[in-house]
């Protein structure tokens, strides 16, 4: 027998050895208890171990096999064998390496610019896998639909079932069939998906993703007016996306009044190359924008306060600075960064109107808000909607902070936005059958 290192706890806690013999042992400083298993003819006898203690093994090994593509991904997150906590519980959606190679694919990118983009990967990754519910059977659908919170808590899965099958809906509308049984790994399921579910937080080109916003209506009109402005290789850009709310009748009056031409410099004026993620990659300075010769200042104010996200600052060359509140929405190769303030460049001749920026970007993919108690700022304290970036997302750990989570048995609802966490108790409160939402937490 080859020596076999076996973890059963958290990484500070736990001390494994596998001895050549074929004896193993492991000490969890925090349960106080030794587990023995006794290996002979490659197979495992477990004298004395909970359900789950080989969970996070098996897992990853199924997924050599099985969807190697997605493991890559998990593995990328800094999630590994040797860091899932073994009494994780939740379900994992896993897409085949089909579905990977497909999906990238679209988006236009190499999978090692996929790997590249940490925060694509973890929204991607988080959005599939659901904390704290364990599926044991695909027949356990007790609504239509039946709401999932994942671990990107701005989006939920609805599952329904009817006429012999079982199928789920992502937030973009996607149907997906499933057909795999859940496997099951102690406390973690897995369930074998074709596809890859789509999120509100990547999208395969932009026009998709501005379509999806009902914020961002007034920008998809534009942008299908005047045509996107570059495609291919060459979309590897970032565009700054005014709110509606922000576009007021003297501005749509303005835009109006454009040539044809004129709406397009304006257009290609609010995107700037390469596309640059939020910290990571925009920084203050002046930003040549893909109206050549025309710039815009950016201001970057990195976030001090634990849970807090950085205050960035994008000042036009007409009219007061703008926010970005709505942050890293991936879109094919471009990345969009929601603002609120139109930008306006200084064109010889033109007449421009002024948009003095209001309220912030809001998401609006999810159920519709109700009820008082749930309403808006007197039960958050803040906007809702607003800012759905939290900390998790700009450092890439959505997927990491809910695995940990799950594996302490609840929802962070710490780590999920005002909408997110109001999507949560809403599906609880208002009737919704729900898997996972706050109100009805499984421990």
């Amino acid at each position: 027998v080859t020596e076999t290192f076996v973890r059963l706890a958290s990484a500070q806690t736990d001390r494994s050895e596998c001895r050549s013999h074929g004896l193993c042992y492991t000490f969890d400083a925090e349960m106080k208890t030794t587990v023995v298993l006794v290996l002979f003819a490659g197979a495992v006898l477990v004298l004395a171990a909970p359900a789950q203690a080989q969970a996070q093994n098996d897992v990853f090994a199924w997924m050599d096999t099985h969807a190697k593509a997605f493991k890559t991904l998990v593995n990328g997150l800094g999630i590994t064998r040797k860091t899932l906590p073994a009494n994780t519980k939740g379900t994992l959606l896993v897409p085949s390496d089909k579905a990977i190679a497909a999906f990238v694919k679209q988006m236009g990118l190499s999978s090692k610019e996929l790997l590249s983009r940490k925060q694509l990967v973890d929204i991607l990754v988080s959005y599939h896998f659901i904390p704290g519910y364990q599926a044991k059977s695909i027949e356990d659908v007790p609504g239509n639909p039946t709401l999932a919170v994942t671990a990107d808590f701005n989006y939920v899965l609805r599952f329904y079932k009817g006429s012999g099958r079982v199928w789920v809906k992502d937030v973009q509308g996607n149907d997906l069939t499933i057909q795999g049984k859940p496997i099951q790994f102690g406390k973690l399921s897995v369930v074998p998906i074709d596809k890859v579910l789509m999120s509100g937080g990547y999208f395969f080109n932009g026009l998709d993703a501005l379509k999806q916003y009902p914020q961002w209506s007034e920008a998809f009109a534009a942008a299908q007016q005047t045509g996107w402005p570059v495609s291919g290789a060459d979309a590897d850009i970032t565009m700054f996306v005014p709110s509606n709310s922000v576009i007021t009748p003297g501005a749509k009056a303005a835009w109006a009044s454009l040539s044809k031409a004129d709406r397009q410099q304006q257009l290609r004026y609010h995107f700037a190359r390469p596309a640059m993620s939020i910290p990571q990659q925009l920084k203050s300075g002046k930003l040549p924008t893909l109206l050549k010769g025309h710039d815009l200042k950016v201001e970057v104010t990195p976030a001090t306060a634990k849970g807090s996200v950085p205050t960035v600052k994008v000042t036009p060359e007409v009219g007061a600075p703008a926010s970005v509140v709505i942050f890293n929405i991936f879109a094919g190769r471009a990345i969009l960064q929601g603002v609120d303030g139109f930008l306006t460049a200084k064109l010889p001749g033109s007449t421009t109107t002024e948009a003095a920026p209001k309220g912030s970007g809001r998401r609006s993919l999810l159920f519709n808000r109700g009820g008082s108690f749930y309403g808006g700022d007197r039960y958050y304290g803040r906007d809702y909607g607003y800012n759905q970036a939290a900390v998790n997302s700009i450092a890439a750990t959505n997927t990491a902070a809910a695995i940990d989570a799950a594996a302490d048995g609840y929802v962070p609802t710490y780590a999920a936005t005002a909408y997110g966490s109001y999507q949560a108790q809403a599906a609880a409160t208002y009737g919704n059958s729900c898997y996972n939402c706050v109100n009805n937490w499984d421990n």
